[in-house]
């Protein structure tokens, strides 16, 4: 819980919405994608893309307006152990360098995308987030994941 200070004396109570998300929330979306690779040892890479995205943005759809842009980093570099393990699994006898080049690639300005030439594999950060807008004093906006628990005036600190 966070106090915020108003110019008026208000003061507001607020908790982030990202420690919403339950740790089982992460904890199911990492199993689904390990279970996902693990069934998928002999599986072509763009047939693991064609299963994966739509579980990657399903979940990230679920939970763009309550995660953190933290929460969706995290579950990317997860997601990239995973399939970096799911990699290496496929060629134990190949090295770091051949595996990289075989299933990454550089993408813009992304380094590390997982693709091949007709499918790109999703991130969860690069969904944005759509929610309402709090404006601030000169004009600018900047979006907030936060519920507002109560105010409290001054007359009713003690």
């Amino acid at each position: 819980i966070r106090m915020t200070f108003m110019e008026n004396g208000i003061i507001i109570l607020l908790q982030e919405k990202d420690r919403v998300i339950k740790l089982r929330a992460l904890r199911r979306i990492t199993r689904k994608i390990g279970d996902t690779l693990h069934k998928a040892a002999s599986w072509k890479q763009d047939e693991v893309i064609k299963v994966l995205n739509p579980i990657i943005t399903g979940w990230t759809n679920y939970h763009r307006h309550i995660a953190s842009k933290n929460t969706f980093n995290r579950l990317d570099f997860i997601k990239w152990s995973q399939l970096w393990r799911w990699a290496k699994r496929r060629h134990s006898e190949k090295g770091y360098h051949w595996i990289s080049g075989r299933y990454w690639s550089k993408k813009g300005s992304r380094k590390w995308v997982f693709c091949t030439e007709q499918q790109i594999l999703k991130n969860n950060s690069q969904h944005k987030y759509k929610g309402p807008k709090f404006f601030k004093k000169g004009g600018e906006t900047e979006c907030f994941n936060i519920d507002v628990l109560g105010i409290i005036n001054d007359e009713d600190i003690v």
